[in-house]
């Protein structure tokens, strides 16, 4: 639902033939910040040949529009021989978004209408009968 925070965890593999280091993913989409991702690098550290690693991110879906929303991340990594750094295409992760029902009131909010409507018949009733008693 818009508004609430959602969260996307992933694996993050190390499919090379060899190690590599200072392993982090960051989040692309939200270079210009229109949306509120933590946290903004999650570091992995360094990872050997198979190694596999979760990262995940909380991303606040009240800047996002209802439907479809594509957030990239990219991964960096350092080459463990020549120090050489790398970075891979934005890997897009789908959210879908759903605006809150407006016609719907809360659970809550059906508690505080509910509960003088109750109230009211129980008087009523209560009245019926102190008024009964008295008249017969």
């Amino acid at each position: 639902m818009k508004g609430e925070v959602a969260k996307i965890d992933f694996d993050v593999a190390n499919g090379m033939p060899k190690d590599v280091k200072a392993v982090s993913v960051v989040p692309v989409s939200n270079e210009d910040g229109r949306v509120s991702i933590l946290p903004s690098e999650y570091f992995i550290g360094d990872m050997e040949v198979g190694d596999v690693f979760s990262a995940s991110f909380d991303v606040d879906t009240s800047e996002l529009s209802a439907g479809d929303n594509r957030i990239a991340f990219k991964l960096a990594f350092r080459d463990i021989n020549t120090d050489r750094i790398y970075e891979t295409r934005g890997y897009e992760v789908h959210i879908e978004v759903k605006e809150p029902q407006k016609d719907a009131l809360p659970a809550m909010s059906m508690s505080f209408v509910a509960l003088p409507a109750i109230l009211l018949s129980v008087i009523a009733v209560v009245w019926v009968r102190v008024k009964h008693r008295r008249n017969g």
